[in-house]
Order: structure tokens, then sequence, then C-alpha cells
């Protein structure tokens, strides 16, 4: 990937204390930290908690924005909740359909890109 493709910030942590991620089936209704959508009952997220800089932190991602977060976060890490803000930023402005930077999302998280894209260039109803 080109680092077009790579359009997320990195967390300025230096290392977390502990750091735990895990797949859960909702059990009530959460808010994903990255689109602000609901996560219902019932439905699989990504759960992480941890502590760095003395300060513990969890935050709850709905399975799309967790798909789309991993594919562009080339290092391996990045900045929760900034997730949207930093595609804006860096990515939505160039996307182009079909491009080298999609491949591999699945037709959801696809979707939710292309969404995004219409409502940056204005074209949402």
């Amino acid at each position: 990937m080109s680092s077009t493709c790579c359009p997320l910030t990195e967390p300025d942590c230096d290392a977390n204390e502990f750091y735990s991620e895990s797949w859960p089936r909702a059990r009530r209704p959460h808010s994903c930290c990255e689109c602000g959508a609901a996560v219902a009952p019932g439905a699989r997220y990504h759960r992480a908690v941890g502590k760095c800089d003395s300060e513990f932190w969890s935050y709850a991602t709905c399975a799309v924005c967790d798909e789309i977060r991993r594919h562009f976060a080339c290092g391996g890490s990045w900045l929760f909740c900034g997730l949207w803000e930093d595609l804006n930023d860096n990515f939505i402005p160039e996307m182009v359909a079909g491009g080298p930077c999609l491949e591999g999302l699945g037709a959801a998280a696809k979707e939710r890109l292309f969404e995004e894209w219409r409502r940056w260039k204005g074209l949402h109803d």
C-alpha cells in the first residue's frame, strides 16, 4: 500500500501498561467510538481496554469501523476515536472506486467509505 493508503494517526502513548481486545457479542447497546452508531444487542463488536500514561481506557467499535480501521492502520496501531477524521483529512478527498487502497475490504466497509465520500462531496440525501 502507498502512504495514501495508510492515513491513520498513530497513538502518542509510549506504550500501554496493558492492552486487551476481544470481539464479544453485545449484551446491551453500545456506541461505536468511531462513527457513533449503535451497536445493537447480539451484534459482534471490537472491545479494547488498556492503560496508558496511568490512564485507564475502554472503547467499543462496530464491526465495520473495526474492519476499516485495521485495513488502513498499516503500522498496526491507531488512535481510537480518530478514524473518520483521519480518513476525511488524508484519504476520502482522493479516494478512487476500485483503487488499490480498497482491495481486501468487505462490501459493508466499502459502502461505508462511499457514504462518507458522498457526504464529503455534498452528495448525501
